[in-house]
């Protein structure tokens, strides 16, 4: 996964069916059709060509074996399978991919704050209205629903706020304890959140 803070992917829109093909061609060589897997090819593939680029090759994947996310299930395992599965639903569909982990970071026994703040945080001002439209699609609840039913303390006033709700009443009516609170302090512990960020 070092290969993508390198930042090497080609960050153009514009595509080569041919190259894609002999891509998918690579990685069905580099997995299905040899003993053990190549991962570099894998790394080298989904971590440089763009978007545009990546959906070809996804596309033509299952003419040469399987799709893609198959052949990344059936070739690696641990931090390698999840990074590289991360990536390919990333580019098929970033929307529902955003949806999902929201969802994950909401499920369980508790709420994964730091990472819910971060989802929310770095799509708000990108793609929200999408994932907002993805979750409530794939989870038949709209995503304001499951913050305000999942998230709890400081994290749900902060996503809340994100959602519309002014900052304050909310932490008034879901935190009893910051009822005491002047509007300074509350802004001071907002701007605390921003910067454990």
């Amino acid at each position: 996964m070092v290969s993508l803070c390198t930042a090497n992917r080609d960050e153009s829109m514009q595509t080569d069916p041919g190259a894609a093909q002999r891509d998918a061609q690579a990685l069905l060589a580099a997995g299905e059709l040899r003993l053990g897997t190549d991962e570099s090819e894998f790394n080298a593939v989904l971590c440089s060509r763009n978007y545009a680029q990546l959906q070809l090759i996804f596309q033509d994947t299952p003419n040469r074996g399987h799709d893609i996310e198959e052949t990344i299930k059936r070739e690696f395992s641990g931090n390698s399978e999840s990074g590289f599965l991360a990536i390919v639903r990333a580019i098929k569909n970033q929307a529902a991919f955003f949806a999902k982990e929201i969802h994950s970071s909401l499920s369980g026994a508790g709420t994964e704050d730091s990472r819910l703040i971060r989802l929310v945080v770095t799509r708000c001002e990108v793609d929200m209205e999408d994932i907002k439209r993805a979750y409530e699609s794939k989870y038949g609840e709209s995503l304001k629903d499951a913050f305000k039913w999942r998230s709890y303390g400081i994290s749900h006033t902060y996503l809340t706020d994100i959602d519309g709700t002014p900052l304050i009443n909310l932490q008034i009516e879901i935190i009893p304890e910051f009822v005491d609170m002047t509007t300074s302090q509350c802004r001071e512990i907002d701007f605390i959140l921003k910067i454990k960020l």
